[in-house]
This record gives C-alpha cells, sequence and structure tokens, in this order.
C-alpha cells in the first residue's frame, strides 16, 4: 500500500482539481487493470484521489483500523466530519475493489434492479461521457466497471454526474420540514426509463388542466416553450376537437444531440399541422444550462469556495457556428426561434445567430411585423457559486420591435457592443 501527494497546478483548485484528480485515477486504474501483461493488475486499487477527502480502508478487524493508519490518531490530523462503516464479506471473497467506494456516497448495498441499472448506463455512457469530458471521455470508460458491487455502481454512475458538473438532485426542505427534490439538466434521464409513459389522452387532459388554470387567471394566450412530438399530437387533438379555447405558439422542441436535419422535420411538422387555435410555428432551442451547477454559458469564470476563478464558464449546449447556421436554416424555413440563454456568453451567442440570420435574409424580415418572440434576458452582478440576480426580465415582445433593435445593431457594425435593453426595446 503506498500513499502519493499530488500538487495542483497553478490556478488550478476547488471543483478543478477534483476533476483532474478524477481523470488521473481512472486513467490509471484503466491503464493498469487492464494490462494483461502485469501479473498482480487486478490489484491495482485506488482508494481516494481527493483533495477534499481521504478514505482509510483496510480487510480487518475494526478495531485495527487506527492502528494500521496511525494518521487516525494524530491530534494534528482535523476533519470536519467523518463517516465510519464496517461491513463482513458474506457472499463474496473479500476483495478491494468491491467493498464500497464511499467516495461519494455512503450507501449499504442491496439494489435489486442492479442488472438493468447497470444496462441502461451503459447504453447511454457514450453519449454521456462525450459530452461533459470531450477528447478525454474514452479515460472514464466504463463508468461501471465489469464486476462492480451494486454499491460501487451507484457510487461510480453518481461521481461521474459530480465530475461533469451535473448534480442529479438538490433536495431542499420547506417550512415544515418536508423535502423538496428536483432533478437538473439532464440527470431526469436517469429516472424516465422508470417513470411511466403517459397515454395520448392523459397528455390531452394534462393540456386541458393547464388550461383551465390560465383561463382563471385571465390568461387567454400563451406560448409553450416545449413541445416534443407527443405533445404536439396533444395540442393538435384537442383543438381538434374543439376544446382548445386558448390561442397557443407551440415551440417545437430542438434536439441539442442532433443537428440541421431536424429543420426540415420541424417544418413539416408545422406544415401537416391543420387551422386552428394551435399553431407550431416557433423553435426552442437550449443554448445554456443554469447558473446552480455552473453550467451556464458565462464570458468570465465561476468562482470556487474562496472565491477564486476556477476555469469552468459553463457549458455552450450548442456550437456557436452550428447555433448560427441552424437559426438562419430555421428563418428560411418561417419558424421561429426562442432560446433559453440564461447569462451573457449564452445571450451573446443567441444574438450572433440572430445576426447571421438577418444578414443572411435581409429586409426580409421587415415583413412579419405581426409574429411574436419571447425574450428572456438575466443580468448577473458576479459569477460566482451562487450568483446574485439583480434583474430578470421577460416577456412577449413584437417580432418588429426586436428585428427593429437588431437592425439598428447591425447597421453600426456593433453587435457584440449592442445594449441588451435596446434588445428588449
Amino acid at each position: 500500500m503506498e500513499q502519493l501527494f499530488i500538487a495542483a497546478a497553478d490556478g488550478i483548485q476547488g471543483d478543478d482539481f477534483e476533476r483532474q484528480l478524477y481523470m488521473i485515477r481512472k486513467r490509471s486504474t484503466h491503464a493498469l487493470r487492464g494490462d494483461e501483461n502485469l501479473e498482480q493488475s487486478k490489484m491495482f486499487y485506488i482508494c481516494s484521489l481527493s483533495c477534499r477527502s481521504i478514505i482509510y480502508k483496510g480487510m480487518m478487524l475494526a478495531e485495527q483500523v487506527a492502528e494500521f493508519y496511525p494518521d487516525l490518531k494524530d491530534e494534528r490530523f482535523v476533519s470536519a466530519f467523518a463517516i465510519y462503516h464496517q461491513r463482513y464479506s458474506t457472499n463474496t471473497f473479500p476483495q478491494w475493489w468491491l467493498a464500497q467506494p464511499f467516495r461519494m456516497l455512503a450507501h449499504n448495498g442491496e439494489i435489486n434492479t442492479l442488472k438493468g441499472n447497470v444496462n441502461w448506463m451503459k447504453s447511454h455512457e457514450i453519449r454521456m461521457a462525450s459530452a461533459a469530458f470531450g477528447d478525454m471521455a474514452e479515460d472514464i470508460k466504463p463508468i461501471i466497471a465489469h464486476g462492480s458491487s451494486d454499491s460501487a455502481a451507484l457510487d461510480a454512475v453518481f461521481e461521474v454526474l459530480v465530475r461533469a458538473g451535473i448534480l442529479p438532485a438538490r433536495f431542499l426542505e420547506d417550512e415544515n420540514g418536508n423535502p423538496i427534490g428536483s432533478l437538473q439538466e439532464g440527470a431526469v434521464e436517469l429516472i424516465l426509463p422508470f417513470v411511466p409513459e403517459p397515454t395520448a389522452e392523459e397528455r390531452v387532459a394534462g393540456i386541458v388542466a393547464g388550461q383551465e388554470y390560465l383561463l382563471a387567471l385571465g390568461v387567454t394566450a400563451w406560448q409553450d416553450a416545449m413541445v416534443e412530438p407527443a405533445t404536439h399530437e396533444a395540442y393538435v387533438t384537442l383543438d381538434g376537437r374543439g376544446g382548445l379555447v386558448a390561442d397557443v405558439i407551440g415551440c417545437l422542441w430542438w434536439e441539442r444531440s442532433q443537428g440541421a436535419e431536424q429543420v426540415a422535420e420541424l417544418a413539416a411538422r408545422r406544415d401537416a399541422s391543420p387551422p386552428g387555435r394551435y399553431r407550431p410555428t416557433s423553435v426552442k432551442m437550449m443554448l445554456d444550462g443554469v447558473a446552480e451547477n455552473h453550467t451556464a454559458s458565462m464570458l468570465e469564470p465561476y468562482l470556487d469556495e474562496s472565491g477564486n476563478p476556477t476555469s469552468n464558464r459553463g457549458i455552450d449546449f450548442i456550437d456557436p457556428d452550428d447555433l448560427r447556421r441552424y437559426v438562419t436554416m430555421l428563418d428560411a424555413a418561417g419558424l421561429q426561434v426562442q432560446f433559453h440563454a440564461l447569462v451573457d456568453r449564452a445571450v451573446r451567442q443567441g444574438l450572433d445567430a440572430l445576426e447571421a440570420a438577418y444578414i443572411e435574409v435581409g429586409d426580409r424580415w421587415s415583413k412579419f411585423p405581426s409574429a411574436k418572440v419571447h425574450v428572456t434576458v438575466m443580468f448577473t452582478s458576479v459569477a460566482s457559486e451562487k450568483p446574485s440576480m439583480s434583474f430578470i426580465f421577460s416577456s412577449i415582445l413584437t417580432r418588429l420591435c426586436t428585428w427593429a433593435a437588431l437592425a439598428a445593431c447591425v447597421e453600426k457594425r456593433s453587435m457584440k457592443r449592442c445594449s441588451l435593453a435596446s434588445i428588449a426595446c
């Protein structure tokens, strides 16, 4: 058994350092355990490699731990908290890699759906790893090592989500102490396979219930910002029955994992929709994530817990060059676009895409004075872990108003410096 100390490079700390240590551990484990020329390759195991926690583990009796690791008896050794776990190997021969890792979770096993979960993760790990780790994706696969225990498998999946910047759940409590949970970003995909798919009639009933609620508030028209194919069919069905009494603009969902081939598909879906109160004439594009888990796309880097800049500036869900091309194609097809662009870099990329489309089609934009565009602008005062939001503006604007402001910026050749307030008209 060896203990190693790894120093962070200049400017690397906090979450960035944890991510690098994670990659080092995964890369070295795959290289050494997979080397058939090493006689004891399967004996290689890294208990922990972290700048925040240390795991002491051994195949020994509980009272022997402190004797084996003198650190634990040293008065200079101070920890915010400690978790102790003891378990006997009842159905397997004791091996390092079969024990609970405890790197991310204190979990006691007994997952009855282990095989199904592992197979599902195997089928999705290529897309998950590539999106989060890019060129280093091969270093972390397989995310779940072959033969891992149920606790080790769960710990590995949770860890890759954290290191990728996607926290799978944030649990809060209300004023009565009741838990309130939410799944953020792509983490919801982990539970979707286990959620019963709504029937077509259940989707229609859901729209009816939502319509009743909005009508009671005096809202007689809205823009549905996420209309997937099944939801689209539900709107068409309800409208055909005469049950849709409000005016609805449907934002057809743009799958960021796909490409330009969607333009023709979305236009065909719009054209196939019968005339009525439901009009699927817009497309929703997610440009970035959210600030809470550092996936909102920012010009300046996020800060770590000590207030120091990190290397993380969030995630661009769509490559900026591709975004300009997609928006130009959507505009040529007569489809409007709605962006989810939370902070400055995402907003800038969205405006750049609008500028590209304007330059491509020119004065044709002035022929759409009655169309609408949804503009959401958020100003942040600091790029910290918990940014303080000083102003949030969200409204429905006439497209002509937005086009006019945008055209003024393009004419001045000052798009990058154009005030967001002017875009908001």
